[in-house]
């Protein structure tokens, strides 16, 4: 069981070096933190985050956080299937895909270790929101 274990973490391990080591990630991070920035409106201008029968809620930290998860969540459901659906072809071209084929690493073993990768990767994005 140990030794599923550790392959396992080495397929994660080597899915979120392939990750992190891209710009792609970088300017998706920067990306949903510009978002997140400008989903904030100013109060000169009038306009609200979050309005409850005519009256605009209070910006404190309360409120900013609502609004940032309610904008992380729309972001993720949306990209984010886009972000995690090419991990599988990414390893095809980056040829890693043929070092895991190489290696004693079962279908359930690899697909496992890629599942907790995009998750990871997920789980950074939210992080940076």
């Amino acid at each position: 069981m140990t030794t599923s274990l550790q392959t396992i973490a080495a397929v994660l391990a080597a899915d979120l070096r392939l990750r992190f080591r891209k710009t792609a990630t970088l300017v998706t991070l920067l990306v949903v933190a510009a978002g997140v920035y400008l989903i904030i409106p100013d109060l000169r201008t009038g306009t609200t985050l979050i309005q409850i029968g005519g009256h605009r809620v209070i910006y404190n930290s309360a409120a900013v956080a609502l609004g940032t998860g309610m904008f992380c969540s729309i972001i993720l459901v949306m990209v984010g299937f886009y972000l995690i659906s090419s991990s599988i072809r990414r390893d095809l071209l980056s040829r890693t895909g043929a070092i895991i084929a190489a290696s004693p690493v079962t279908n359930t073993e690899y697909l496992r270790g890629k599942f907790f990768g995009n998750l990871l990767h997920l789980s950074a994005i939210i992080l940076g929101c």
